[in-house]
């Protein structure tokens, strides 16, 4: 899932991420939270941490518009069985539950509970790392419905001793008090299974370098104090205004 947009920095961030790999793929799954403002970098992050990984990736996003419960996890189980993993190595019950989320694999369960769909997406997610270790990027949690972030916890404390992980991002500044991400962050942090990470904006030199990269030539020190001063230091908006003013060729 490679990303397009320069990344400049995040060494911190890449090897925070890299850790966290490392221990699910050494049977310690867990969830990685990041978070950050708009155009701060953080699904650029996520792809390259992901690239590197060695994982196989199932990748979902939430939108801002009203989604179906559980929206993003039938994505991921459309990712799985399109990857290969075969139902007819689950108990036939758990089929069944499963019908709800999917309702081309057969007829569905009457009112499965919330635990027998933890389970029935733990059982696919089970068959899928038989491959190798497997990673869930969900972007924009800020956004996802809520059954979607209940089941993070129960479904990563099934499968906390599997080399399995989520990497889950979300933009800080639209988690109001009461957002079911809160609830999220407290249950992870009680059971101890969760890493959080926050991306900020890129300090003076960095942005210096993503005006270089996303230029192709070294940036006037002026223009890129001007650039760092307009943007903050976002790198998307450094990116599009770099970018702006090579199209509009006023730079020599």
């Amino acid at each position: 899932m490679k990303g397009t947009a320069q990344l400049v920095g995040r060494e911190r961030e890449l090897l925070e991420l890299s850790e966290a790999f490392e221990a699910a793929r050494a049977e310690r799954g867990s969830v990685v939270l990041v978070a950050g403002e708009a155009g701060a970098g953080k699904s650029r992050l996520a792809a390259e941490a992901l690239d590197e990984s060695g994982f196989t990736v199932y990748a979902a996003r939430a939108r801002e518009q009203a989604t179906p419960a559980y929206g993003p996890i039938i994505t991921v189980l459309r990712g799985c069985l399109r990857h290969g993993v075969r139902l007819d190595e689950l108990p036939e019950a758990l089929v069944a539950h499963l019908a709800l989320l999917l309702p081309e694999v057969g007829a569905a369960s009457q009112e499965p509970s919330p635990e027998d769909l933890t389970e029935v997406v733990a059982a696919v997610l089970d068959l899928a790392m038989r491959s190798g270790p497997v990673a869930l990027c969900l972007e924009d949690l800020q956004w996802a419905d809520e059954a979607t972030v209940d089941l993070l916890p129960p479904l990563v404390e099934r499968l906390h001793r599997s080399p399995f992980l989520v990497l889950a991002t979300y933009r800080d500044e639209e988690i109001s008090r009461g957002h079911p991400v809160r609830r999220l962050r407290n249950e992870l942090r009680r059971g101890g299974h969760v890493r959080e990470l926050a991306v900020g904006p890129l300090d003076p030199d960095e942005c210096e370098r993503l005006i270089e990269a996303t230029l192709g030539a070294a940036p006037a020190p002026s223009l890129a104090r001007r650039v760092y001063e307009l943007t903050d230091g976002v790198p998307l908006y450094v990116e599009e205004l770099a970018a702006t003013l090579s199209e509009a060729r006023p730079l020599r």
